[in-house]
């Protein structure tokens, strides 16, 4: 997004070095979503729009699209439902799903999600998953996580040890050269296994 320079290598957007963009170009192109959002202590309305012009009618379809409509429905107030201090009134997944409401109003070419899925429940992962095959048709999506469930459906997944990439290719290849994405994948699956209350599966390629 510009904040940082390039010390080694090019970064290309569209066919021109990253550095031949202004901030206000890749600011405008360009939207994140944090492991940890910042929540104003404000409306619904004003945490989604963050003073753009932004029309009710495309606030209730971004929370229709993250399933956090019919929770607001349901606040004193609706889309004006003060939200409280860091958004106490909501919980860590709720938060999250309003995130990535905000990118939803106005969909950016670029959209980055930085362990956005880290500490949620998987029905909040899922419904980010649905919302997010929905930007998929829109926008590139540069998703950065250690939980692997988030990227399964992704292109091309890069696996970094100590900073270098060791492994990269789609989920399925890299499931089927049982090396260190593999492993993970197949810890996690057996993590979420025992908190089921589950046999332990083993990760199978299709």
């Amino acid at each position: 997004m510009g904040y940082y320079r390039i010390v080694h290598g090019q970064l290309w957007l569209d066919g021109r070095p990253i550095e031949q963009l202004s901030h206000q170009v890749l600011r405008q192109g360009i939207a994140i979503v944090q492991q940890d959002p910042v929540v104003m202590a404000d409306s619904v309305f004003v945490n989604v729009t963050l003073g753009r012009a932004i029309s009710e009618q495309q606030v209730w379809l971004a929370l229709e699209q993250v399933q956090l409509a019919g929770l607001i429905r349901e606040l004193p107030g609706g889309l004006y439902a003060e939200l409280g201090e860091q958004g106490n009134t909501l919980s860590v997944g709720q938060k999250q799903l309003l995130a990535l409401a905000r990118v939803l109003v106005l969909t950016p070419e670029i959209l980055i999600l930085d362990e956005a899925t880290a500490n949620i429940d998987s029905g909040t992962e899922q419904a980010i998953q649905r919302a997010l095959a929905v930007v998929r048709r829109r926008a590139t999506l540069v998703v950065i996580a250690h939980r692997l469930s988030t990227i399964v459906d992704a292109d091309d997944i890069l696996m970094l040890h100590r900073g270098e990439v060791v492994e990269r290719g789609a989920h399925e290849q890299l499931l089927r050269r049982h090396g260190r994405y593999y492993q993970m994948y197949q810890l996690q699956l057996a993590g979420r296994a025992l908190d089921a209350g589950l046999p332990s599966p083993a990760a199978r390629p299709a």
